[in-house]
């Protein structure tokens, strides 16, 4: 379970800090493949067929007005997810009040895990806020990137209500290893419908009392991903490019480098050499008048 949620740490580290190229050309940092602002028409049709959806699953879902940053901003008038063959899920507010703009995304991948959510026991998701314009608070209490909350694609849930009517809070059981928490936590990572569910133990300085569970979006068209692919492969190969000319200039200096120390030692024993024939010429010398001199003596 350690490694587990360790790894969980290492992967939402990663999700928070990647940006996401749009169509612009520019980086949009947390935002989804493709998102755009305004939508683009891609982004509109995928919202007409996600309203379609919800539609199809029984869900009673309004049009909300624009909302900032939201691409397909709906109401659920009655807060609640209808289940296969009967029964529904309750979104209680803690203690905002109604109505709760969200993107149509986000209320069909909680619908879609409806039933599963209620096959696990659960009958009511105490949720602080959907849509709110925020930024990720960064170390310091710096404003990082736009939150997923301000494009309505995120829920904070506090508590968990259960069958037998048990509440489950995520800051008081979840560390403890509440089963029921646990189960949901899995549920929604291995759906494939959000992004890395964010609990006490993978984030604990900003989730250290709730899940915050994302709706994993992809606005991008084929062409549109083709083209940042395309770009993405160009940026690798002008890094590799820089990285192999900086080996190459690293290789070219550690050369000149050795080149500079071998002419370096070998004036050092050239030098050496000359000093050595000075002092036998200078010995030799001396040997010749002391042999002078003796021979005059004699």
């Amino acid at each position: 379970m350690t490694q587990t949620r360790t790894l969980m740490l290492a992967l939402a580290c990663l999700f928070l800090c990647a940006g996401v190229a749009h169509a612009g050309g520019k980086r949009r940092a947390n935002m989804p493949p493709g998102w755009t602002w305004p939508p683009s028409a891609g982004m509109q049709q995928l919202g007409k067929r996600c309203k379609q959806r919800l539609s199809e699953l029984g869900v009673r879902w309004k049009k909300a007005p624009r909302t900032q940053k939201v691409a397909s901003a709906v109401f659920l008038p009655a807060m609640t997810l209808p289940v296969a063959g009967g029964g529904e899920i309750a979104l209680v507010s803690t203690y905002r009040k109604p109505p709760f703009v969200m993107d149509c995304h986000l209320a069909l991948a909680l619908t879609e895990r409806a039933s599963e959510l209620h096959e696990l026991g659960v009958r009511e998701l105490h949720f602080s806020s959907i849509h709110r314009y925020t930024h990720v608070q960064k170390p310091g209490n710096k404003k990082g990137a736009l939150s997923r909350h301000a494009i309505g694609l995120a829920i904070d849930v506090w508590h968990v209500v259960d069958d037998a009517g048990i509440k489950h809070s995520v800051e008081e059981h979840y560390l403890a290893g509440d089963e029921l928490l646990l189960e949901i936590e899995s549920l929604m990572n291995e759906s494939g419908a959000f992004r890395m569910v964010l609990t006490p133990a993978n984030d604990p300085l900003a989730h250290d009392d709730h899940f915050h569970f994302e709706a994993d979006v992809d606005y991008e068209t084929e062409a549109e991903r083709e083209q940042r692919l395309r770009a993405e492969r160009e940026q690798r190969k002008r890094i590799r490019a820089k990285k192999q000319a900086k080996r190459k200039r690293i290789r070219a200096q550690k050369q000149a480098k050795r080149k500079r120390a071998r002419a370096r030692r070998a004036r050092q024993a050239r030098a050496r050499r000359e000093a050595q024939a000075e002092q036998r010429a200078a010995q030799s010398k001396r040997r010749k008048r002391q042999e002078r001199r003796e021979r005059r003596s004699d």
